[in-house]
């Protein structure tokens, strides 16, 4: 009962929760993608195509809007509760339903802009995989390993680690049905078979969209230096592998799994497997942003869950740490992440909202393919989605020009998109304040690229200036919100210097 009371409340207390952050970008990419421009080759992306493909099939599905996002959101929870039950069935079903519930309020927890991402679809995906393979072995039916392979292909469009994990598995599974005096060739032919499908659609979509070529050059070149940038030192990884509220749970599940001891089992070793690839995830991407940790935690969630159900049956100290640790997470932990995201300020996108209003000044309809945006998910994507205005480049990520070191992907894209800009001038151009990967609000960006700065102050003139007052309150640390500069298009154009004396005026008064 109190897990449903709070799944209850965790629904409607989030449902409207707006669409910002990445969702916002990815739904722009997604929209751009609906309007002539080509993956890769003009919407220049460095996520893997199902990350894109996934947006794009919420819109035509479900709905363009935020209602549908959250909607897929909890669609993706409760995939993931099934087939943690699934999971769990064996041992004790509610033991997947307390992990269920335990994740979807931490994922809450996490923020307002975590809805969706990219490594929660992939960690639901992994669930799902997990719970096709244990069925595979336990029944010794292809259909699972068939759902295993399709469920790992469509992981791998998100993002590489399923391909790792999916050959880890596999050989686990294969020792497994070896000493059960089974054969398994026919799983291993299913479960290829079913992870090359998505694969082979993906293909399908790149070649009919002309951009196989610019996708492997993605692929080995900017995603590569993606990678390198921003990363964070290992001990800062390895000391936030989970939220801090979270260690005194792992400590109690430790002392339970020495009891329980199912990792000798195969279910519980390759469980104990996907929670290491999980955090070799978490630890290769660098990052350290929340939802870098979901396919480590959902997994680690699961096993906590089993062992507890599995100690509340035992005698003893055991039954008294599984119970402890119950209580703790049931009326505790989850109660009091759930309260601190309730006090999340949803309501307020200052900078969306502002910036909608100035575009709205302008002569809307004619800004299509006319405005452009140097910013990341600040909100000007969002913004510009809003009012399904077109940008004029398919450039979604603006932090790889001003980012140092440069090397030569990103100085290409520099070339290409200033001849792009120069091709066809926007009449809008909104620069942020926000750097790259949560680097600290800085202004002037564009001196970082001298080139474009000089191009931007001959041919631009700055209208207005906002910095938002009020910080952003959409995960549980409160920040500074980014603010814009908002250009418009010279009628005659100057010379570098007097633009930029105009510039400096104006930014002085405002």
């Amino acid at each position: 009962m109190p897990l449903g009371i709070l799944t209850l409340l965790l629904v409607t207390d989030t449902l409207h929760w707006p669409l910002v952050g990445d969702a916002a970008l990815m739904h722009y990419g997604a929209f751009l993608l609906d309007h002539g421009f080509a993956p890769y080759r003009q919407i220049i992306d460095m996520n893997m195509p199902g990350c894109m493909l996934v947006d794009w099939t919420v819109i035509h599905t479900l709905g363009p809007g935020a209602l549908a996002w959250r909607i897929f959101d909890f669609a993706l929870i409760g995939v993931a509760a099934a087939a943690m039950v699934s999971i769990a069935w064996p041992q004790d079903r509610f033991a997947g339903i307390f992990a269920a519930v335990f994740f979807f309020t931490l994922h809450v927890h996490d923020g307002v802009d975590q809805a969706g991402e990219r490594d929660l679809v992939l960690a639901v995906l992994m669930l799902v995989a997990c719970a096709g393979i244990f069925e595979a072995v336990r029944r010794s039916a292809w259909i699972g390993s068939a759902v295993f392979g399709v469920a790992c292909g469509a992981g791998m469009l998100i993002k590489p680690t399923a391909a790792i994990w999916m050959a880890g598995m596999l050989v686990l599974a294969n020792l497994a049905l070896h000493r059960r005096g089974r054969a398994g060739a026919g799983h291993l032919l299913a479960a290829c078979a079913g992870f090359l499908a998505p694969l082979a659609a993906a293909f399908l979509f790149l070649a009919r969209e002309h951009a196989v070529h610019a996708f492997v050059a993605t692929l080995t070149g900017l995603m590569v230096y993606h990678a390198g940038v921003d990363r964070f030192p290992l001990s800062f990884l390895v000391t936030h592998l989970l939220p801090g509220a979270l260690w005194p749970i792992v400590f109690l599940w430790a002392l339970l799994a020495f009891v329980n001891q199912r990792w000798r089992s195969w279910e519980g070793a390759a469980l104990l497997f996907s929670v290491l690839v999980g955090i070799a995830s978490f630890c290769a991407q660098g990052k350290a942003f929340p939802y870098h940790r979901y396919p480590e935690e959902v997994f680690l969630m699961l096993i906590v869950g089993i062992d507890t159900s599995l100690a509340l049956r035992c005698k003893g100290w055991p039954r008294i740490a599984g119970a402890a640790l119950l209580l703790y997470a049931t009326f505790v932990l989850m109660p009091s992440w759930m309260l601190r995201a309730r006090h999340y300020d949803w309501r307020h996108d200052d900078f969306t909202q502002s910036l909608t209003s100035d575009l709205n000044t302008v002569d809307t309809p004619s800004l299509s393919h006319r405005v452009q945006c140097l910013d990341m998910t600040a909100g000007c994507l969002g913004a510009l989605y809003n009012l399904r205005l077109v940008q004029t480049t398919g450039n979604l990520y603006d932090c790889y020009f001003f980012h140092q070191p440069q090397n030569a992907v990103t100085l290409r894209m520099r070339e290409e998109f200033l001849s792009e800009l120069n091709q066809s001038p926007p009449q809008v151009i909104i620069e942020s304040n926000q750097n790259c990967l949560g680097e600290p609000l800085a202004w002037p960006r564009a001196d970082a690229w001298p080139e474009f700065s000089a191009w931007l102050s001959a041919h631009y003139s700055l209208v207005v200036e906002k910095q938002p007052q009020r910080p952003i309150r959409w995960w549980p640390v409160a920040e500074h919100a980014p603010g814009y500069r908002f250009y418009r298009r010279n009628s005659t154009p100057q010379t570098a210097a007097a633009s930029r004396s105009q510039l400096f005026a104006r930014a002085t008064r405002s």
